[in-house]
């Protein structure tokens, strides 16, 4: 995969664990579980942003093309429901 979550795992508020990365800046608040996702036969890999409130219920979900996209959904979301 040419965009690795590994690359979140230096930035203030990420987590990373195998192929999901979740950004929360606060704890118990707000979150987004960006998950790498891949189909056998595709050019290319996507991700799956998923934005979950503090009891852990997803309420928004978007698909990226990029990991600099998914990061940007999952930052910015979840920033405007803090």
């Amino acid at each position: 995969m040419a965009d690795d979550l590994s690359a979140l795992a230096g930035q203030p508020g990420w987590t990373v664990t195998g192929r999901l990365a979740t950004y929360q800046p606060q704890p118990d608040g707000w979150r987004a579980d960006v998950r790498a996702l891949s189909s056998p036969g595709r050019a290319f890999d996507r991700y799956h942003v998923a934005v979950r409130d503090p009891a852990g219920r997803a309420v928004h979900t978007k698909m990226a093309t990029t990991l600099a996209e998914a990061r940007r959904l999952a930052e910015g979301h979840v920033r405007a429901r803090s």
